[in-house]
């Protein structure tokens, strides 16, 4: 208020009551900003593994396999970027072997230019390491840009599953594949 005295005690807490609701506009806009921003991004994407409420676990090693079928062919990937993620937990690690690591990987075929077919393993992999705890989701991304691929079983079946591999621990899952 410009028209306050600096002495008037109401006028200086007008001011100040002016201020706050100011800085308060200020700060509803740009949240409002923030909100119409997040509601505008593609975060995630559309699982298209089948049946993957699932989760492997126990204290030692263990798979879950086979059984990775799909809602679309794989060749549908091709030239396209995908992720492949995985909810991981495990708690003290007392041990961890070789190649230890926690995770899911599928597996599909490239086809080469001269027609032959090569095989391509997509993981989402986790490394313990020994006194560690870890929760938490773990994910790889492919990009396909130029590949053609194609399903090594039928057309809509990734193969592979999920693992634990080499790592002694209390708590240890892999679950949720997308």
């Amino acid at each position: 208020n410009q028209s306050c005295q600096s002495k008037n005690k109401s006028c200086l807490i007008s001011s100040a009551l002016d201020k706050k609701y100011s800085e308060l506009l200020t700060y509803e806009q740009a949240k409002s900003d923030i909100t119409d921003t997040i509601n505008a991004l593609s975060v995630g994407g559309r699982n298209y593994i089948l049946n993957s409420k699932r989760t492997l676990s126990s204290q030692v090693d263990a798979m879950d396999t086979g059984w990775v079928d799909t809602s679309i062919p794989i060749s549908a990937l091709s030239n396209t970027v995908f992720t492949i993620s995985v909810q991981v937990d495990y708690d003290n690690v007392t041990a961890v072997k070789g190649g230890s690591r926690i995770g899911a990987e599928v597996i599909a075929l490239e086809v080469q230019p001269d027609g032959s077919n090569r095989t391509k393993y997509f993981g989402a992999w986790y490394k313990p390491v020994v006194g560690e705890s870890f929760h938490g989701r773990v994910s790889a991304t492919y990009d396909m840009s130029g590949v053609a691929l194609k399903s090594v079983y039928t057309p809509n079946h990734w193969g592979q599953g999920m693992y634990i591999s080499g790592i002694t621990a209390t708590n240890v899952s892999v679950s949720d594949p997308k």
